[in-house]
């Protein structure tokens, strides 16, 4: 733990002398001040220019967008950001929201003068007892920050890799960034009471950041409100994001209980159906998970992602053939979904249809470039052949 928390203080420059070094958390808090001006505070204000609500979030680029929870903005009829400096930026736009993942984009208002100094990306994901560091906005260094490491990693239909963590996030914390040794984001910091206890959580944002900008540029705070609180799957919807929570902690046969109430809330969404599956099927109920997967298809005809879950199903059953023609539905709905590039490679190599398998999973990783699954099993699919030279190339 200690070598890797060194690596995060040389990431950032702050590696002193071989001597006479100062505690471990002098330079942790050195490390937070150089990187404050990437994190904001959120406030947001009524109709009458009341205060509503303080949280922090973080820049994502160089063009002032910024990323936090979405809950921040229940109510809210404007916002602004404040600085690390004090200055202060009306929020322009809304740019994207995940409901699933309680995470939203926005855009401020900022000068183009003034310079906008965003946190860097992850581009490796962290692994189980990687450090983390949960970083806020406040002003004294010492106080800006917790410590901790992941602690289980779980993929999650809709949001991607959902990183629970040790590190507390206490309520001044939620929206702040998660950085791994690297300095790099590699979520947003989220807490979820469950069963009297609070789980800490950094939801992924690659999903997130993907997402183009609804109706162009955006759309005003007071109208996005009125959007999501209208939608049946919003936050009025509490037995759905207590179940989203459930299934963030691997709780799945809690979950379910809640989602047939969310289902019924919401009868004509898909999104309840899709983690009705998912959850029959991390409980090794895959009939079920198929039959939950046709609901959401028949709510949306055109749900890449019920597909590509169904498909994976159908593969823990035994039916590969079924799995290709469902992994094709995927994929042709979605093209740029990579995982329903690399299952259809999979569900080929299962039938030994090795050229087609080795087409879908190049494919997969034109998509994702970096996808190591996909290119571990394009190095199998190639063994196979006895094409040990891109097999190695492969791996």
């Amino acid at each position: 733990m200690k070598r890797k928390l060194g690596m995060f203080l040389i990431s950032l420059g702050v590696c002193g002398p071989a001597v006479q070094l100062p505690a471990a958390s002098d330079y942790l808090a050195e490390s937070v001040k150089r990187i404050q001006p990437a994190i904001v505070t959120i406030l947001t204000y009524d109709s009458q220019g009341r205060l509503l609500s303080q949280a922090v979030g973080f820049f994502v680029n160089e063009q002032g967008h910024f990323v936090t929870c979405l809950s921040v903005f229940e109510g809210a009829y404007r916002a602004a950001i404040r600085t690390s400096e004090g200055a202060e930026y009306p929020v322009a736009r809304v740019l994207a929201d995940n409901i699933e993942g309680g995470l939203v984009k926005l855009s401020a208002d900022i000068p183009g003068q003034k310079a906008v100094m965003p946190l860097r990306m992850a581009a490796v994901s962290p692994e189980i007892t990687d450090p983390v560091i949960v970083v806020s906005a406040a002003a004294k260094p010492r106080q800006a920050f917790s410590e901790g490491i992941v602690v289980v990693i779980r993929n999650t239909p809709l949001i991607g890799p959902v990183y629970q963590i040790s590190a507390p996030v206490e309520p001044n914390l939620a929206g702040s960034p998660v950085l791994n040794g690297r300095a790099e984001a590699i979520g947003v910091a989220v807490t979820r009471k469950l069963e009297e206890q609070n789980v800490n959580f950094a939801i992924d944002m690659e999903r997130l950041l993907s997402v183009e900008p609804s109706q162009g540029r955006g759309k005003a705070i007071r109208e996005w409100v009125a959007d999501i609180s209208a939608n049946p799957l919003g936050p009025p919807n509490h037995a759905y994001h207590e179940a989203i929570a459930f299934v963030y902690a691997g709780k799945y046969q809690k979950a379910l209980d809640l989602l047939k109430k969310a289902s019924e809330a919401g009868t004509q969404a898909p999104q309840p159906w899709l983690y009705i599956g998912f959850c029959h099927a991390e409980l090794g109920r895959y009939l079920e998970a198929v039959q939950a997967y046709e609901q959401a298809i028949k709510l949306k005809s055109d749900y890449a992602e019920a597909y590509y879950y169904m498909a994976l199903a159908q593969g823990q059953l035994g039916r590969p053939m079924e799995a290709v023609e469902t992994c094709k539905k995927a994929v042709s709905i979605k093209p740029t979904m990579p995982e329903g590039h690399w299952l259809l490679g999979l569900s080929y190599a299962k039938l030994n249809r090795y050229s087609e398998a080795i087409d879908a999973l190049k494919k997969a990783v034109e998509v994702r470039p970096g996808y190591a699954e996909a290119y571990h099993d394009l190095g199998m699919v190639y063994g196979q052949l006895g094409r040990h030279q891109e097999a190695l190339e492969a791996f």
